[in-house]
């Protein structure tokens, strides 16, 4: 899943949870500065890259 949004220019930070159970999972950490159009490219690369994994 990574390695698909980083072709598409966007970057996540893997997160193993604490606990129990273990949760695995990626972090979306957009700058404080991000406007609706920096969101809209986050969600259609992400969209994109689950669509190319399934």
């Amino acid at each position: 899943m990574m390695r698909e949004c980083e072709r598409r220019g966007v970057f996540f930070y893997p997160f193993t949870g604490a606990g129990d159970p273990r949760s695995e999972g990626l972090v979306v950490a957009p700058p404080l500065t991000c406007d609706s159009q920096d969101i809209d490219f986050l969600t259609g690369a992400l969209t994109d890259a689950v669509t190319a994994l399934s």
